[in-house]
Protein backbone atom coordinates (compact mmCIF):
# COMPACT_ATOMS: atom_id res chain seq x y z
CA UNK A 1 0.00 0.00 0.00
CA UNK A 2 1.42 3.65 -0.97
CA UNK A 3 0.60 6.22 1.79
CA UNK A 4 0.85 9.48 1.04
CA UNK A 5 3.91 10.62 -0.21
CA UNK A 6 4.46 14.23 -1.39
CA UNK A 7 7.33 12.40 -4.12
CA UNK A 8 4.34 10.44 -5.35
CA UNK A 9 3.53 12.39 -8.86
CA UNK A 10 2.66 9.36 -11.19
CA UNK A 11 0.36 6.34 -10.50
CA UNK A 12 -0.65 3.45 -12.92
CA UNK A 13 -3.13 1.00 -11.18
CA UNK A 14 -2.76 -2.86 -13.41
CA UNK A 15 -4.92 -5.13 -12.14
CA UNK A 16 -3.86 -8.92 -12.39
CA UNK A 17 -6.19 -11.98 -12.07
CA UNK A 18 -5.46 -15.07 -10.24
CA UNK A 19 -7.11 -18.68 -10.78
CA UNK A 20 -10.79 -19.29 -9.98
CA UNK A 21 -11.31 -21.12 -5.84
CA UNK A 22 -11.22 -24.91 -6.50
CA UNK A 23 -14.83 -25.09 -4.66
CA UNK A 24 -16.57 -22.50 -6.61
CA UNK A 25 -20.57 -21.65 -6.05
CA UNK A 26 -22.33 -22.35 -9.78
CA UNK A 27 -22.46 -19.06 -12.30
CA UNK A 28 -26.09 -19.27 -12.25
CA UNK A 29 -26.74 -19.71 -8.12
CA UNK A 30 -24.38 -16.12 -7.63
CA UNK A 31 -26.68 -13.60 -5.92
CA UNK A 32 -25.42 -10.36 -8.18
CA UNK A 33 -27.81 -7.65 -5.91
CA UNK A 34 -26.75 -6.18 -2.92
CA UNK A 35 -29.22 -7.40 -0.84
CA UNK A 36 -29.07 -10.93 -1.21
CA UNK A 37 -24.96 -10.73 -1.12
CA UNK A 38 -26.02 -9.25 2.67
CA UNK A 39 -27.93 -13.03 3.15
CA UNK A 40 -25.41 -14.71 2.30
CA UNK A 41 -23.70 -15.24 5.71
CA UNK A 42 -20.30 -13.35 5.36
CA UNK A 43 -21.58 -9.71 6.20
CA UNK A 44 -19.46 -7.92 3.77
CA UNK A 45 -21.67 -4.73 5.12
CA UNK A 46 -18.68 -5.04 7.87
CA UNK A 47 -16.01 -4.78 4.71
CA UNK A 48 -17.20 -1.40 4.20
CA UNK A 49 -15.24 1.56 5.29
CA UNK A 50 -16.15 4.70 6.01
CA UNK A 51 -15.50 6.02 2.68
CA UNK A 52 -17.36 3.83 0.64
CA UNK A 53 -20.78 3.62 2.16
CA UNK A 54 -22.99 3.14 -0.75
CA UNK A 55 -20.96 3.65 -3.28
CA UNK A 56 -19.62 -0.03 -4.92
CA UNK A 57 -22.46 -2.78 -6.17
CA UNK A 58 -21.28 -6.14 -6.98
CA UNK A 59 -19.86 -7.11 -10.44
CA UNK A 60 -22.72 -7.83 -12.88
CA UNK A 61 -20.79 -8.99 -15.64
CA UNK A 62 -17.33 -10.63 -14.12
CA UNK A 63 -14.15 -10.52 -16.68
CA UNK A 64 -12.55 -14.04 -17.82
CA UNK A 65 -11.40 -15.94 -16.16
CA UNK A 66 -14.84 -15.78 -14.65
CA UNK A 67 -17.67 -15.32 -16.93
CA UNK A 68 -17.46 -18.74 -18.02
CA UNK A 69 -16.39 -20.15 -14.23
CA UNK A 70 -17.64 -19.84 -11.12
CA UNK A 71 -17.57 -17.89 -8.10
CA UNK A 72 -17.30 -18.10 -4.29
CA UNK A 73 -18.41 -16.35 -1.77
CA UNK A 74 -14.69 -15.62 -0.48
CA UNK A 75 -13.87 -14.50 -3.94
CA UNK A 76 -16.79 -11.90 -3.80
CA UNK A 77 -15.36 -10.57 -0.54
CA UNK A 78 -11.68 -10.13 -1.71
CA UNK A 79 -13.44 -8.28 -4.68
CA UNK A 80 -14.90 -5.66 -2.46
CA UNK A 81 -11.68 -5.53 -0.01
CA UNK A 82 -9.55 -4.88 -3.28
CA UNK A 83 -11.93 -2.52 -4.41
CA UNK A 84 -11.73 -0.51 -1.39
CA UNK A 85 -7.98 -0.42 -1.38
CA UNK A 86 -7.83 0.24 -5.23
CA UNK A 87 -9.73 3.63 -4.38
CA UNK A 88 -8.41 4.04 -1.05
CA UNK A 89 -4.88 3.53 -3.07
CA UNK A 90 -5.98 7.23 -4.97
CA UNK A 91 -7.04 9.11 -2.10
CA UNK A 92 -3.97 8.75 -0.14
CA UNK A 93 -1.98 10.44 -2.49
CA UNK A 94 -3.62 13.39 -3.14
CA UNK A 95 -0.36 15.29 -4.72
CA UNK A 96 -0.84 13.25 -8.00
CA UNK A 97 -0.27 15.08 -10.97
CA UNK A 98 -0.55 11.54 -13.43
CA UNK A 99 -3.46 9.00 -12.85
CA UNK A 100 -3.98 5.91 -14.90
CA UNK A 101 -6.53 3.40 -14.36
CA UNK A 102 -6.29 0.22 -16.03
CA UNK A 103 -10.12 -1.95 -16.97
CA UNK A 104 -11.52 -3.40 -13.84
CA UNK A 105 -10.33 -6.68 -12.14
CA UNK A 106 -12.42 -9.90 -12.93
CA UNK A 107 -13.88 -9.15 -9.17
CA UNK A 108 -13.83 -5.53 -8.87
CA UNK A 109 -16.86 -3.87 -7.62
CA UNK A 110 -18.08 -1.50 -9.86
CA UNK A 111 -18.49 2.59 -8.84
CA UNK A 112 -22.68 3.16 -8.55
CA UNK A 113 -22.68 6.30 -9.67
CA UNK A 114 -20.13 8.75 -11.47
CA UNK A 115 -20.44 11.44 -8.34
CA UNK A 116 -17.75 9.23 -6.53
CA UNK A 117 -15.47 9.48 -9.57
CA UNK A 118 -15.37 12.92 -9.77
CA UNK A 119 -15.16 13.42 -5.80
CA UNK A 120 -12.44 11.63 -5.69
CA UNK A 121 -10.40 13.64 -8.82
CA UNK A 122 -11.74 16.51 -6.59
CA UNK A 123 -8.79 15.66 -4.11
CA UNK A 124 -6.44 15.71 -6.22
CA UNK A 125 -5.39 19.66 -6.52
CA UNK A 126 -3.07 19.16 -9.30
CA UNK A 127 -3.96 16.05 -11.13
CA UNK A 128 -3.01 16.89 -15.15
CA UNK A 129 -3.17 13.56 -17.18
CA UNK A 130 -5.93 11.08 -16.69
CA UNK A 131 -6.72 7.66 -18.04
CA UNK A 132 -9.79 6.34 -16.71
CA UNK A 133 -11.51 4.42 -20.06
CA UNK A 134 -13.93 2.74 -18.07
CA UNK A 135 -14.89 5.83 -15.95
CA UNK A 136 -15.31 8.88 -17.99
CA UNK A 137 -17.59 8.84 -20.64
CA UNK A 138 -17.50 11.87 -23.52
CA UNK A 139 -20.61 13.23 -22.58
CA UNK A 140 -18.97 14.34 -18.97
CA UNK A 141 -15.72 16.03 -20.27
CA UNK A 142 -17.20 19.30 -19.23
CA UNK A 143 -17.69 17.90 -15.50
CA UNK A 144 -13.63 17.66 -15.44
CA UNK A 145 -13.42 21.36 -15.40
CA UNK A 146 -15.32 21.28 -12.37
CA UNK A 147 -13.65 18.45 -10.38
CA UNK A 148 -10.49 18.61 -12.14
CA UNK A 149 -9.46 22.11 -13.35
CA UNK A 150 -6.08 21.51 -14.05
CA UNK A 151 -6.41 18.28 -16.38
CA UNK A 152 -4.90 18.53 -19.83
CA UNK A 153 -5.11 15.02 -20.85
CA UNK A 154 -7.36 12.64 -20.68
CA UNK A 155 -7.41 9.11 -22.16
CA UNK A 156 -10.84 7.17 -22.41
CA UNK A 157 -12.98 4.53 -24.22
CA UNK A 158 -13.84 4.19 -27.84
CA UNK A 159 -16.92 6.35 -26.42
CA UNK A 160 -19.22 4.90 -29.06
CA UNK A 161 -18.05 1.04 -28.62
CA UNK A 162 -17.67 0.83 -24.78
CA UNK A 163 -21.14 3.20 -23.99
CA UNK A 164 -22.89 2.62 -26.97
CA UNK A 165 -23.99 4.93 -29.33
CA UNK A 166 -27.77 4.70 -28.48
CA UNK A 167 -26.66 5.91 -24.71
CA UNK A 168 -24.45 9.05 -25.86
CA UNK A 169 -27.71 10.39 -28.34
CA UNK A 170 -30.43 9.61 -25.29
CA UNK A 171 -27.98 11.59 -23.23
CA UNK A 172 -27.18 14.02 -25.54
CA UNK A 173 -31.25 15.03 -25.92
CA UNK A 174 -31.58 14.80 -21.77
CA UNK A 175 -29.17 16.83 -20.59
CA UNK A 176 -27.75 18.79 -23.67
CA UNK A 177 -23.73 17.83 -22.45
CA UNK A 178 -22.44 19.12 -25.52
CA UNK A 179 -22.89 22.62 -25.21
CA UNK A 180 -20.81 22.27 -21.95
CA UNK A 181 -17.03 23.23 -22.93
CA UNK A 182 -14.20 22.39 -20.95
CA UNK A 183 -11.10 25.12 -22.01
CA UNK A 184 -8.47 23.02 -19.96
CA UNK A 185 -8.01 19.71 -21.74
CA UNK A 186 -5.72 20.19 -24.53
CA UNK A 187 -4.97 16.30 -25.54
CA UNK A 188 -7.76 13.37 -25.72
CA UNK A 189 -7.12 10.15 -26.70
CA UNK A 190 -9.71 7.50 -27.48
CA UNK A 191 -8.50 3.45 -26.99
CA UNK A 192 -9.93 0.54 -28.62
CA UNK A 193 -12.20 -1.34 -26.28
CA UNK A 194 -12.95 -4.95 -26.20
CA UNK A 195 -15.78 -4.05 -28.31
CA UNK A 196 -13.90 -3.08 -31.45
CA UNK A 197 -11.93 -6.28 -30.79
CA UNK A 198 -14.85 -8.81 -30.61
CA UNK A 199 -16.58 -6.47 -33.62
CA UNK A 200 -13.75 -7.02 -36.33
CA UNK A 201 -14.13 -5.34 -39.56
CA UNK A 202 -17.89 -3.93 -37.88
CA UNK A 203 -15.50 -1.51 -35.47
CA UNK A 204 -15.92 1.13 -37.76
CA UNK A 205 -19.58 1.97 -36.46
CA UNK A 206 -18.24 2.28 -33.20
CA UNK A 207 -16.51 5.28 -34.44
CA UNK A 208 -17.32 8.90 -34.39
CA UNK A 209 -18.41 10.24 -37.46
CA UNK A 210 -16.30 13.70 -39.11
CA UNK A 211 -19.52 15.54 -37.76
CA UNK A 212 -18.69 13.73 -34.11
CA UNK A 213 -15.19 14.96 -33.73
CA UNK A 214 -15.89 18.49 -35.08
CA UNK A 215 -18.44 18.36 -32.09
CA UNK A 216 -15.49 17.40 -29.66
CA UNK A 217 -13.53 20.53 -30.91
CA UNK A 218 -16.43 22.49 -29.83
CA UNK A 219 -16.65 21.03 -26.38
CA UNK A 220 -12.95 21.27 -26.16
CA UNK A 221 -11.78 24.69 -27.66
CA UNK A 222 -8.17 24.60 -27.02
CA UNK A 223 -7.53 20.75 -27.40
CA UNK A 224 -4.45 20.97 -29.52
CA UNK A 225 -3.89 16.84 -29.83
CA UNK A 226 -6.54 14.26 -30.50
CA UNK A 227 -5.87 10.59 -30.77
CA UNK A 228 -9.15 8.16 -32.41
CA UNK A 229 -9.55 4.70 -33.12
CA UNK A 230 -10.93 5.33 -36.33
CA UNK A 231 -13.52 8.26 -38.27
CA UNK A 232 -16.84 6.63 -39.02
CA UNK A 233 -17.23 7.06 -42.82
CA UNK A 234 -21.33 7.43 -44.34
CA UNK A 235 -20.39 7.95 -47.77
CA UNK A 236 -19.97 5.56 -50.18
CA UNK A 237 -16.68 6.92 -51.32
CA UNK A 238 -14.96 10.16 -52.16
CA UNK A 239 -14.48 9.46 -56.25
CA UNK A 240 -10.79 8.75 -56.13
CA UNK A 241 -10.18 5.93 -54.67
CA UNK A 242 -6.61 4.41 -55.00
CA UNK A 243 -4.87 1.04 -53.90
CA UNK A 244 -3.94 3.31 -50.73
CA UNK A 245 -7.87 4.16 -50.38
CA UNK A 246 -10.03 0.89 -49.90
CA UNK A 247 -13.63 1.55 -49.06
CA UNK A 248 -14.35 -0.85 -46.07
CA UNK A 249 -17.25 -3.09 -46.33
CA UNK A 250 -19.13 -2.18 -44.03
CA UNK A 251 -19.22 1.78 -45.33
CA UNK A 252 -21.71 1.11 -47.92
CA UNK A 253 -24.66 -0.12 -45.79
CA UNK A 254 -23.71 2.81 -43.23
CA UNK A 255 -26.31 5.19 -44.36
CA UNK A 256 -28.19 4.66 -41.20
CA UNK A 257 -24.80 5.72 -38.86
CA UNK A 258 -26.59 8.97 -36.68
CA UNK A 259 -24.14 11.28 -35.12
CA UNK A 260 -24.25 11.17 -31.50
CA UNK A 261 -23.70 15.12 -32.21
CA UNK A 262 -27.65 15.39 -33.70
CA UNK A 263 -27.80 17.88 -31.81
CA UNK A 264 -30.07 21.95 -32.61
CA UNK A 265 -27.56 24.22 -34.86
CA UNK A 266 -27.06 26.29 -31.08
CA UNK A 267 -25.04 23.72 -30.21
CA UNK A 268 -23.09 22.66 -33.39
CA UNK A 269 -19.51 23.32 -34.24
CA UNK A 270 -19.69 26.83 -36.20
CA UNK A 271 -17.02 26.01 -38.39
CA UNK A 272 -14.44 28.58 -36.50
CA UNK A 273 -10.60 27.91 -36.78
CA UNK A 274 -9.72 24.47 -34.83
CA UNK A 275 -7.08 24.79 -32.29
CA UNK A 276 -6.16 20.92 -32.98
CA UNK A 277 -2.25 20.32 -34.12
CA UNK A 278 -1.89 16.60 -33.97
CA UNK A 279 -3.99 14.05 -35.32
CA UNK A 280 -3.80 10.39 -34.97
CA UNK A 281 -6.38 7.97 -36.39
CA UNK A 282 -5.26 4.07 -35.74
CA UNK A 283 -7.75 2.37 -38.33
CA UNK A 284 -7.23 2.03 -41.92
CA UNK A 285 -7.87 4.39 -44.95
CA UNK A 286 -9.77 7.22 -42.94
CA UNK A 287 -11.98 9.49 -45.06
CA UNK A 288 -11.64 12.75 -44.01
CA UNK A 289 -12.72 15.05 -46.58
CA UNK A 290 -15.27 17.02 -44.57
CA UNK A 291 -13.38 16.82 -41.31
CA UNK A 292 -9.88 18.52 -42.62
CA UNK A 293 -11.11 21.42 -43.67
CA UNK A 294 -11.97 22.94 -40.24
CA UNK A 295 -8.32 22.03 -38.80
CA UNK A 296 -6.15 24.81 -40.68
CA UNK A 297 -3.96 24.28 -37.78
CA UNK A 298 -3.28 20.86 -38.06
CA UNK A 299 0.42 20.56 -37.90
CA UNK A 300 1.05 16.48 -37.82
CA UNK A 301 -1.12 13.69 -39.21
CA UNK A 302 -0.43 10.39 -38.55
CA UNK A 303 -2.74 7.67 -40.00
CA UNK A 304 -2.94 4.48 -41.04
CA UNK A 305 -3.90 5.47 -45.17
CA UNK A 306 -5.86 8.30 -46.44
CA UNK A 307 -8.48 8.22 -49.45
CA UNK A 308 -7.56 10.81 -52.44
CA UNK A 309 -10.05 12.91 -51.65
CA UNK A 310 -9.06 13.35 -47.87
CA UNK A 311 -5.76 14.11 -49.21
CA UNK A 312 -6.66 17.15 -51.70
CA UNK A 313 -8.89 17.98 -48.61
CA UNK A 314 -5.01 18.14 -46.48
CA UNK A 315 -3.19 20.35 -49.60
CA UNK A 316 -6.15 22.48 -49.82
CA UNK A 317 -6.65 23.23 -45.89
CA UNK A 318 -3.99 22.48 -44.22
CA UNK A 319 -1.49 24.54 -45.58
CA UNK A 320 0.41 25.03 -42.04
CA UNK A 321 1.00 20.63 -42.28
CA UNK A 322 4.45 19.69 -40.76
CA UNK A 323 3.79 16.28 -40.56
CA UNK A 324 2.57 13.19 -42.47
CA UNK A 325 3.24 9.72 -41.44
CA UNK A 326 1.76 6.47 -42.20
CA UNK A 327 1.77 4.68 -39.04
CA UNK A 328 1.98 1.20 -40.84
CA UNK A 329 4.17 -0.27 -43.55
CA UNK A 330 2.18 -2.23 -46.51
CA UNK A 331 3.25 -6.42 -46.63
CA UNK A 332 4.50 -5.34 -50.24
CA UNK A 333 3.72 -2.81 -53.00
CA UNK A 334 3.46 -3.94 -56.23
CA UNK A 335 0.75 -1.73 -58.58
CA UNK A 336 3.09 -0.95 -61.49
CA UNK A 337 1.38 -3.17 -63.66
CA UNK A 338 -2.52 -1.76 -62.35
CA UNK A 339 -2.09 1.65 -61.55
CA UNK A 340 -4.91 4.44 -62.11
CA UNK A 341 -5.09 6.34 -64.93
CA UNK A 342 -5.32 9.06 -62.76
CA UNK A 343 -2.40 10.64 -60.71
CA UNK A 344 -1.64 10.08 -56.88
CA UNK A 345 -3.03 13.93 -55.30
CA UNK A 346 -0.09 13.09 -53.04
CA UNK A 347 2.03 15.30 -55.29
CA UNK A 348 0.19 18.42 -54.50
CA UNK A 349 1.40 17.96 -51.21
CA UNK A 350 4.24 19.38 -52.00
CA UNK A 351 3.17 22.18 -53.61
CA UNK A 352 0.86 23.19 -51.34
CA UNK A 353 2.43 23.17 -47.94
CA UNK A 354 5.86 24.86 -47.17
CA UNK A 355 6.33 23.92 -44.04
CA UNK A 356 5.92 20.03 -44.23
CA UNK A 357 9.00 18.36 -43.03
CA UNK A 358 8.07 14.66 -43.12
CA UNK A 359 6.19 12.56 -45.36
CA UNK A 360 6.59 9.15 -44.80
CA UNK A 361 3.87 7.16 -47.23
CA UNK A 362 5.69 4.62 -48.94
CA UNK A 363 2.82 2.91 -50.60
CA UNK A 364 2.00 6.21 -52.26
CA UNK A 365 3.54 7.79 -55.92
CA UNK A 366 4.88 10.52 -57.52
CA UNK A 367 4.59 10.64 -60.98
CA UNK A 368 8.25 11.78 -62.82
CA UNK A 369 6.37 14.57 -64.59
CA UNK A 370 4.36 16.09 -62.26
CA UNK A 371 8.04 16.65 -59.67
CA UNK A 372 9.30 18.20 -62.90
CA UNK A 373 6.44 20.73 -64.04
CA UNK A 374 5.35 22.37 -60.33
CA UNK A 375 8.14 23.72 -58.23
CA UNK A 376 7.82 22.77 -54.69
CA UNK A 377 7.32 24.38 -51.68
CA UNK A 378 8.33 22.61 -48.75
CA UNK A 379 12.16 23.23 -49.08
CA UNK A 380 13.12 22.12 -46.04
CA UNK A 381 11.57 18.95 -46.04
CA UNK A 382 13.85 16.32 -44.00
CA UNK A 383 12.39 12.64 -44.44
CA UNK A 384 10.71 12.13 -47.73
CA UNK A 385 9.93 8.31 -48.19
CA UNK A 386 7.60 8.00 -51.74
CA UNK A 387 7.97 6.44 -54.79
CA UNK A 388 9.07 8.06 -57.74
CA UNK A 389 7.08 6.27 -60.82
CA UNK A 390 6.46 7.30 -64.79
CA UNK A 391 10.45 7.13 -65.75
CA UNK A 392 11.14 6.46 -69.30
CA UNK A 393 13.24 3.44 -69.24
CA UNK A 394 14.37 1.74 -71.78
CA UNK A 395 13.16 -2.40 -72.49
CA UNK A 396 16.44 -5.09 -72.77
CA UNK A 397 15.81 -5.21 -75.98
CA UNK A 398 15.75 -1.30 -76.95
CA UNK A 399 19.14 -1.04 -73.77
CA UNK A 400 21.13 -3.73 -76.66
CA UNK A 401 20.13 -1.62 -79.29
CA UNK A 402 21.58 1.28 -77.72
CA UNK A 403 24.43 -0.30 -76.08
CA UNK A 404 25.17 -1.14 -80.29
CA UNK A 405 24.72 2.50 -81.12
CA UNK A 406 27.20 3.33 -78.22
CA UNK A 407 29.38 0.92 -79.68
CA UNK A 408 29.60 2.45 -82.99
CA UNK A 409 29.16 5.44 -82.31
CA UNK A 410 31.23 6.76 -78.70
CA UNK A 411 30.76 10.09 -79.40
CA UNK A 412 26.88 10.22 -79.10
CA UNK A 413 27.88 10.48 -75.39
CA UNK A 414 28.59 14.29 -76.53
CA UNK A 415 25.79 16.71 -76.76
CA UNK A 416 27.68 18.23 -79.31
CA UNK A 417 27.56 15.03 -81.92
CA UNK A 418 23.57 14.24 -81.02
CA UNK A 419 23.06 15.32 -84.49
CA UNK A 420 25.37 14.11 -86.51
CA UNK A 421 24.76 10.74 -84.98
CA UNK A 422 21.21 10.82 -85.00
CA UNK A 423 21.28 11.63 -88.70
CA UNK A 424 23.49 8.42 -89.29
CA UNK A 425 20.91 5.80 -87.63
CA UNK A 426 18.28 3.39 -88.92
CA UNK A 427 14.67 4.64 -87.97
CA UNK A 428 14.74 2.03 -84.91
CA UNK A 429 18.06 2.98 -84.11
CA UNK A 430 16.93 6.83 -83.83
CA UNK A 431 13.33 6.04 -82.04
CA UNK A 432 15.94 4.30 -78.98
CA UNK A 433 18.18 6.92 -79.59
CA UNK A 434 15.76 9.60 -78.53
CA UNK A 435 13.82 7.63 -76.13
CA UNK A 436 17.23 7.18 -74.32
CA UNK A 437 17.76 10.92 -74.46
CA UNK A 438 14.10 11.67 -72.97
CA UNK A 439 15.17 9.20 -70.26
CA UNK A 440 18.05 11.03 -69.36
CA UNK A 441 17.01 14.49 -69.54
CA UNK A 442 13.44 13.08 -67.29
CA UNK A 443 15.88 11.95 -64.78
CA UNK A 444 18.18 14.69 -64.38
CA UNK A 445 15.02 17.16 -63.53
CA UNK A 446 14.20 14.85 -61.03
CA UNK A 447 17.49 14.33 -59.60
CA UNK A 448 17.35 18.18 -59.89
CA UNK A 449 14.38 18.87 -57.68
CA UNK A 450 15.27 16.09 -55.15
CA UNK A 451 19.31 17.91 -54.86
CA UNK A 452 17.07 21.48 -54.28
CA UNK A 453 15.79 19.73 -50.78
CA UNK A 454 19.39 20.10 -48.90
CA UNK A 455 17.79 19.65 -45.90
CA UNK A 456 17.04 15.93 -46.79
CA UNK A 457 17.76 12.88 -43.80
CA UNK A 458 15.44 10.09 -44.59
CA UNK A 459 15.61 9.66 -48.68
CA UNK A 460 13.45 6.92 -49.44
CA UNK A 461 12.57 6.04 -52.88
CA UNK A 462 10.75 1.98 -53.19
CA UNK A 463 9.55 -0.54 -51.29
CA UNK A 464 9.91 -3.93 -51.83
CA UNK A 465 6.95 -5.47 -54.73
CA UNK A 466 7.29 -9.18 -54.60
CA UNK A 467 4.29 -10.87 -52.26
CA UNK A 468 6.08 -13.18 -49.80
CA UNK A 469 2.61 -15.44 -49.20
CA UNK A 470 1.49 -15.48 -53.02
CA UNK A 471 -2.07 -16.88 -52.46
CA UNK A 472 -1.56 -18.74 -55.95
CA UNK A 473 2.03 -20.27 -55.29
CA UNK A 474 1.68 -23.73 -57.00
CA UNK A 475 4.79 -26.31 -57.29
CA UNK A 476 5.74 -24.54 -60.83
CA UNK A 477 6.85 -21.52 -58.84
CA UNK A 478 9.68 -23.58 -58.14
CA UNK A 479 13.10 -24.27 -59.98
CA UNK A 480 16.27 -25.25 -60.17
CA UNK A 481 19.12 -22.44 -60.11
CA UNK A 482 21.32 -22.07 -63.19
CA UNK A 483 24.06 -21.49 -60.85
CA UNK A 484 24.00 -23.76 -58.15
CA UNK A 485 21.81 -26.33 -59.22
CA UNK A 486 19.48 -25.97 -55.85
CA UNK A 487 16.22 -25.29 -55.85
CA UNK A 488 14.48 -22.09 -55.32
CA UNK A 489 11.54 -20.36 -55.35
CA UNK A 490 10.02 -17.77 -57.66
CA UNK A 491 8.64 -14.82 -56.37
CA UNK A 492 8.64 -12.97 -59.48
CA UNK A 493 9.59 -9.27 -60.85
CA UNK A 494 12.07 -7.77 -58.00
CA UNK A 495 11.80 -4.32 -59.26
CA UNK A 496 9.46 -1.56 -60.80
CA UNK A 497 10.30 -0.58 -64.37
CA UNK A 498 9.56 2.98 -64.61
CA UNK A 499 12.01 4.11 -61.65
CA UNK A 500 15.16 5.90 -61.69
CA UNK A 501 18.27 4.52 -62.86
CA UNK A 502 20.49 6.30 -59.62
CA UNK A 503 23.95 6.29 -61.62
CA UNK A 504 25.99 9.17 -62.23
CA UNK A 505 25.30 8.90 -66.05
CA UNK A 506 21.61 9.60 -65.86
CA UNK A 507 22.37 12.73 -63.09
CA UNK A 508 22.79 10.89 -59.94
CA UNK A 509 25.53 13.39 -58.75
CA UNK A 510 23.39 16.63 -58.40
CA UNK A 511 22.47 14.77 -55.42
CA UNK A 512 25.64 15.76 -53.94
CA UNK A 513 24.21 18.66 -52.06
CA UNK A 514 22.55 16.08 -49.42
CA UNK A 515 25.33 16.77 -46.91
CA UNK A 516 22.94 15.74 -44.37
CA UNK A 517 21.30 12.88 -45.80
CA UNK A 518 21.90 9.72 -43.39
CA UNK A 519 19.21 6.88 -45.00
CA UNK A 520 19.13 6.59 -48.66
CA UNK A 521 16.50 3.59 -49.59
CA UNK A 522 15.85 1.91 -53.13
CA UNK A 523 14.08 -1.46 -52.72
CA UNK A 524 12.37 -2.21 -55.87
CA UNK A 525 13.80 0.74 -57.84
CA UNK A 526 15.33 -0.51 -61.08
CA UNK A 527 18.61 0.91 -60.39
CA UNK A 528 21.60 0.34 -62.14
CA UNK A 529 24.35 1.35 -59.01
CA UNK A 530 27.22 -0.42 -59.30
CA UNK A 531 30.59 0.29 -57.33
CA UNK A 532 31.72 3.63 -59.11
CA UNK A 533 27.93 4.91 -57.63
CA UNK A 534 28.90 3.45 -54.32
CA UNK A 535 32.11 5.40 -54.31
CA UNK A 536 30.50 8.26 -54.95
CA UNK A 537 27.88 7.77 -51.64
CA UNK A 538 30.69 6.57 -49.62
CA UNK A 539 32.35 10.17 -50.64
CA UNK A 540 29.55 12.73 -50.94
CA UNK A 541 27.36 11.53 -48.13
CA UNK A 542 29.57 11.95 -45.04
CA UNK A 543 26.08 11.43 -42.57
CA UNK A 544 24.98 7.98 -44.57
CA UNK A 545 24.35 5.72 -41.75
CA UNK A 546 21.85 3.32 -43.53
CA UNK A 547 21.01 1.74 -46.56
CA UNK A 548 17.59 0.32 -47.82
CA UNK A 549 18.76 -2.23 -51.24
CA UNK A 550 21.77 -3.95 -50.54
CA UNK A 551 21.02 -6.27 -47.71
CA UNK A 552 19.93 -9.81 -48.46
CA UNK A 553 16.25 -11.54 -49.58
CA UNK A 554 14.21 -12.04 -46.58
CA UNK A 555 12.51 -14.65 -48.78
CA UNK A 556 11.63 -18.33 -47.91
CA UNK A 557 13.56 -19.86 -50.28
CA UNK A 558 14.72 -17.83 -52.64
CA UNK A 559 17.77 -18.01 -55.00
CA UNK A 560 20.75 -15.57 -53.46
CA UNK A 561 21.79 -12.54 -55.05
CA UNK A 562 25.51 -12.86 -55.79
CA UNK A 563 25.64 -8.91 -57.89
CA UNK A 564 23.45 -7.18 -54.83
CA UNK A 565 25.99 -9.65 -52.12
CA UNK A 566 29.13 -8.48 -53.72
CA UNK A 567 27.62 -4.67 -53.97
CA UNK A 568 26.77 -4.57 -50.55
CA UNK A 569 30.49 -6.39 -49.46
CA UNK A 570 31.96 -3.41 -51.22
CA UNK A 571 29.88 -0.53 -50.09
CA UNK A 572 31.12 -2.57 -46.29
CA UNK A 573 34.54 -1.82 -47.29
CA UNK A 574 34.37 1.55 -48.02
CA UNK A 575 31.83 2.38 -45.53
CA UNK A 576 31.97 -0.16 -42.73
CA UNK A 577 30.06 2.61 -39.88
CA UNK A 578 26.97 2.24 -42.69
CA UNK A 579 24.04 -0.33 -41.75
CA UNK A 580 22.47 -2.56 -44.65
CA UNK A 581 18.63 -3.15 -43.63
CA UNK A 582 15.02 -3.74 -45.31
CA UNK A 583 12.20 -2.27 -44.29
CA UNK A 584 10.32 -5.42 -45.35
CA UNK A 585 8.66 -7.50 -43.07
CA UNK A 586 7.97 -11.28 -42.93
CA UNK A 587 4.45 -12.26 -42.12
CA UNK A 588 4.75 -13.09 -38.91
CA UNK A 589 5.03 -9.55 -37.91
CA UNK A 590 3.15 -8.11 -40.84
CA UNK A 591 0.64 -6.74 -38.83
CA UNK A 592 2.75 -5.14 -36.23
CA UNK A 593 3.34 -1.25 -36.30
CA UNK A 594 6.70 -0.04 -37.13
CA UNK A 595 8.78 2.29 -35.17
CA UNK A 596 7.33 6.11 -35.43
CA UNK A 597 7.65 9.01 -33.40
CA UNK A 598 4.81 9.35 -30.67
CA UNK A 599 2.14 11.31 -31.72
CA UNK A 600 2.28 12.86 -27.61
Amino acid sequence: MVHDIEALRSLAIFTQQREPAQTPLPFSAVPWSTNRVMNWGIHLSDCIGPNFKNVFEPPTHPKPPYNQAAITEEELQEGLLFTQRYWGLILANPGLRRLHLTDHGALQWVVRSADFFFKVLSTLKGIQDLCACEHLNLTQLWRLNEAAPSMETVTTANALALFGRQGLVEATIDENPWQRKNPAIKTLKFTASIWDDLAGTMAQFHNPTAQDVLTILSMLPNLENLMLVGVHDDSNSDGNNNTSSTTSPTSASASSHEPLSNLPETFAFRGHESSLKKLFIAQKNSNLTTLLPHLTNLRELRMNGLTNGSVEALASHCKNLEVLEWIHNPTHVRDFGNRPPIRDPIHSLFISCPNLKVFDGIERFINADDIIQDPWACQKIEKFRCRIVGIVRLTKDEQTILNGILASHPEFRYIEAVSSVLSALSNEEREVAQKHMRSREQQRLVYERLASLQYLKHLDLGFEIRDPNPADFVLFDLYYSDVDGRVYRNYGPSRTPDTLELTLASGLGQLRSLKHLEMFGFEAVDHRIEKRELGWMANNWPALKLIYGLAKDRFDMIEPDTTKDKLREYMQELRPDVIHGSLFTPKVAQDQPRFFTPLF
